[in-house]
């Protein structure tokens, strides 16, 4: 049995080893190497109590976030079996021991409530030497674990549940004759032994490590795409943009002309009103995600409203009266602008160049035409 007792040990650093690894399942950032000594005393049959020394070391991180899946951790434990136990399993003719375990491991949550976990882990083959003790090496592998709430999570080991398959050199099995031992959990495997290990004595530390949870970091949108100006009319224009990306949601869009903010439209387009004609503009998007953080803004686009006096002009004012027929006299106000250049060299030809005149009619002109 006492090979029992060293396969048992085993299972239970490859049990303890899993709970652990289980508990662990809060973040996966960065690992600390935690380790535990704890001591065991195992029920085994015909040879009755027997302690067992488990020494429990993981990487096991030291923070976790929340709503973030950890990934499976890897744990080893080394066992030490006690008493008579390396004893007992020679009396019985064992050469080798195979099995399964189960590991129960509590993890307490950061709002203190406790999630109980029990670890399946396989035992590695193991063969009995010839002399004690049983010193036995088990690795196990954690499932995924997730926190939904910040704070400080616990990761205790409790019992161990031993399905232990001892065999002879012949490879006959030694288990139905030894039968099972007291309180143990039945695998229904009439070929192994079970044996429960609890935590003895009471009062020892079990927790193998502590997890700081965090809340996630929320990071501000990405910057909207280069604006694309559209449809540019004398005194209004159209603007669209490629969408900001965000670890939430994007709320809103802010649309800035010459600087100023001018539309906090919810999609990826807005309209341009009140400009004036002829003149430059830039515009620019910034986006705001539903806690409230700006992006960078995007890269200006530049345009100019269609209308108004030829670039580069010179400009007068001038009032005229005119004599129409039937209605007479009669004011007109003009405006001119010309490009003209303001430079020129004798004897050189200047360029062609535009003008545009603006006419508005005074008095009674306008009732005149429309009678």
């Amino acid at each position: 049995m006492q090979l029992s007792s060293s396969r048992l040990r085993r299972a239970v650093a490859i049990a303890t080893a899993g709970a652990a690894t289980i508990a662990l399942g809060a973040s996966a950032s960065a690992a600390n190497a935690a380790s535990l000594d704890a001591h065991y005393v195992c029920n085994y049959p015909l040879i009755s109590q027997n302690g067992l020394q488990v020494h429990i070391e993981a990487n096991i991180p030291s923070t976790a976030t929340v709503g973030e899946s950890t990934p499976a951790f890897d744990i080893v434990a080394t066992t030490t079996t006690e008493g008579n136990t390396y004893t007992g399993i020679s009396l019985t003719g064992t050469t080798s021991v195979d099995g399964t375990a189960v590991s129960k491991t509590n993890v307490t949550m950061p709002d203190g409530s406790v999630l109980p976990l029990n670890v399946p882990v396989t035992i590695d083959h193991y063969v009995v030497p010839p002399t004690a003790p049983l010193v036995l090496t088990a690795r196990g592998t954690s499932p995924s674990l997730t926190f939904q709430q910040a704070g400080t999570a616990k990761i205790d080991i409790s019992d161990i549940d031993l399905h232990l398959l001892l065999k002879k050199s012949d490879g006959s099995v030694v288990g139905a004759a030894l039968g099972n031992g007291p309180g143990s959990v039945d695998d229904g495997d009439p070929n192994t032994n079970d044996v429960k290990c609890v935590i003895d004595p009471a009062g020892q530390n079990t927790t193998l490590a502590t997890i700081t949870v965090e809340a996630p970091v929320d990071n501000p949108p990405s910057a909207p795409g280069e604006p694309q100006v559209t449809n540019i009319a004398d005194t209004s224009a159209d603007v669209s943009w490629a969408a900001s990306t965000d670890d939430n949601a994007v709320d809103h869009y802010e649309v800035y002309v010459n600087g100023n903010k001018v539309a906090e439209p919810t999609g990826t387009s807005a309209s341009l009103t009140g400009l004036t004609a002829g003149t430059d503009y830039t515009v620019a998007v910034v986006a705001v995600d539903t806690a409230g953080q700006s992006s960078a803004s995007s890269t200006l686009a530049s345009f100019t409203t269609t209308g108004g006096d030829p670039a580069g002009s010179s400009t007068l004012d001038v009032h005229y009266v005119c004599n129409y027929p039937l209605i007479s006299q009669n004011g007109l106000q003009v405006h001119i602008a010309a490009a003209v250049p303001l430079t020129a060299t004798v004897g050189e030809p200047t360029p062609a160049f535009d003008i545009v005149a603006t006419t508005t009619t005074e008095g009674n002109t306008y009732t005149g035409i429309s009678l």
